[in-house]
């Protein structure tokens, strides 16, 4: 029998949003990958004497910002723990790790019996180690990083665009010190995405530029969609998996890791064709089926569809290559899908605040479809405000391929004449909200011509009194292409 170990960070969104700055977080998260990587582990593991004893645990995949471990004596998981906590928590002093441990015959089988979703056996909050913490934290007289807002400040460096002398924490300063400037100095996600996909694109500098990278053709240029992305119900399926006796939870963790990547690589090329001035997708967070990236906002629909339409795809391709008995075991769901939470927001929105919305969004999406089939949700800041509107509902993808055409037809408009109907509709009495929607569409000549077909659809929802729908549809059009 084997000990499986599990040290995983959490809460990594919210790590990464503690500075403002786009190099800071990708100091932060090419800091994770190397923190976390095989190597890195294996190395540390060496150093302690424990080579042989501990091995990476292949069967897990490879994920960053979890480390998996092999154990042949279950008695040295606390001393394990300690040794690669220690590791991480130098180099990641602000970050949140769990642990999880379990034994069995396999993987899959430890997974059962106490290392999955839904178990308490093994499973706790991994406090930092005492020589980890900041000094004197607490003194209330300490100053403050400039940079993330809570740390105690160390020392003084020169930071920001602007290139000014800030107290800075720990946090910020291995951030700046492994980062550098906006190019981290190690192979991160995004170096590795920009390489696969078309490394003669020039990468953005900061969040404004990565908001300029639209499509030339269309405005506002200083607008971004966060979007997170995240599989439907795998965990129900891993358990349902290992509870049938399957022995396919292995290969099928490395075959989503596998899809995720293909899906990410063919969203950012979709986005490429749809018209991008420079490369325009950052990815913050990829780990298993969890993602979680920035586009220019008017590229933010063209990736989560193209991402969500790949990912379901791959998966399915790699169930029928590899054991096609198992597209069986996923009913209710044909093969695992993924879903998306979209926000789109100024690029001067705080990250850690449009990041905190687009999993709320993700988590509107997963409830609406029940983990049944791809979905995505979606807030727009700028029109809406940090609370979601009433109106507003989550689309499957064939609700969003059939409402193609009305999106397409009011994303034509001008702006301000989508700023006007949304105006109309949003009266305090709806009857006089649909009058003026309907005469507005009337006096611009959207109900005939060659805009009958589109411009019918989109009556058909004012004139029968779905308000709703219209609305709905009207704010997604604003970032439609």
């Amino acid at each position: 029998m084997t000990t499986y170990l599990d040290i995983a960070a959490v809460r990594i969104q919210a790590y990464l949003g503690r500075v403002p700055s786009l190099a800071g977080r990708r100091g932060a998260s090419a800091l994770l990958a190397a923190a976390t990587s095989q190597a890195t582990i294996e190395g540390i593991l060496a150093q302690a004497s424990f080579a042989g004893t501990v091995t990476w645990n292949s069967a897990a995949g490879d994920v960053d910002g979890v480390v998996s471990l092999c154990l042949t004596d279950p008695n040295d998981v606390s001393v394990v723990v300690g040794l690669v906590a220690s590791h991480l928590r130098s180099a990641l002093p602000a970050l949140d790790l769990e642990w999880s441990s379990g034994t069995g015959a396999s993987y899959a089988e430890a997974y059962a019996q106490g290392m999955g979703p839904g178990h308490d056996t093994g499973t706790k909050a991994l406090a930092p180690p005492q020589a980890a913490l900041a000094p004197v934290t607490e003194w209330p007289l300490a100053a403050l990083c400039e940079v993330t807002g809570t740390d105690s400040a160390q020392e003084k460096r020169w930071t920001g665009p602007d290139q000014v002398s800030r107290r800075v924490g720990r946090d910020a300063l291995t951030r700046l010190q492994f980062g550098g400037d906006a190019r981290s100095a190690a192979r991160s996600i995004e170096d590795a995405l920009h390489e696969r996909v078309d490394s003669q694109l020039d990468r953005a500098d900061d969040l404004g530029t990565l908001a300029e990278f639209g499509p030339e053709d269309r405005r506002p240029a200083n607008h971004l969609a966060t979007i997170a992305i995240d599989g439907n119900a795998m965990g129900d399926l891993f358990a349902r998996l290992v509870a049938s006796g399957s022995t396919s939870k292995d290969w099928l963790s490395l075959s989503i890791k596998a899809a995720t990547i293909a899906a990410l690589d063919e969203a950012t090329r979709a986005c490429i064709r749809g018209g991008a001035r420079g490369f325009p997708v950052v990815p913050h967070v990829l780990g298993g089926d969890d993602v979680l990236v920035s586009v220019p906002a008017l590229l933010g629909v063209t990736f989560a569809r193209s991402f969500l339409e790949r990912f379901a795809k791959a998966v399915f391709d790699e169930i029928s290559a590899n054991d096609s008995s198992l597209l069986g075991a996923l009913s209710p769901s044909p093969s695992p899908s993924a879903s998306a939470g979209i926000v789109f927001a100024h690029a001067g929105t705080p990250f850690d605040q449009v990041t905190e919305l687009a999993e709320g969004r993700l988590r509107s999406a997963k409830r609406a479809v029940e983990g049944r089939e791809a979905a995505l949700s979606w807030l727009d800041v700028t029109r809406d405000g940090m609370a979601v509107p009433g109106f507003h509902r989550p689309l499957t993808l064939p609700e969003l391929s059939h409402a193609a055409p009305i999106l397409t037809e009011i994303g034509a408009m001008p702006r301000h004449r989508i700023g006007e109907l949304d105006r109309a509709l949003a009266h305090d009495d709806p009857d006089t909200g649909r009058a003026l929607a309907l005469r507005l569409l009337r006096r611009h000549g959207y109900l005939a011509g060659s805009t009958q077909g589109s411009g019918a659809t989109l009556v058909a929802l004012i004139a029968t009194g779905d308000i709703d729908s219209a609305r709905d549809l009207i704010g997604l059009a604003r970032w439609w292409r």
